[in-house]
């Protein structure tokens, strides 16, 4: 997937509204790769 300059501007913008602390942001990643991982192992 290619994002535009703009597309990743607000994406990370995104990211930073949503997640304003590092321990929140570490939650999130953590979550998802699990998520994934689960996905594919199960």
């Amino acid at each position: 997937m290619q994002l535009t300059g703009l597309q990743r501007q607000e994406l990370l913008l995104a990211i930073i509204i949503a997640y304003p602390n590092e321990a929140d942001l570490k939650r999130m990643v953590s979550f998802e790769l699990e998520e994934n991982l689960n996905a594919i192992a199960g």
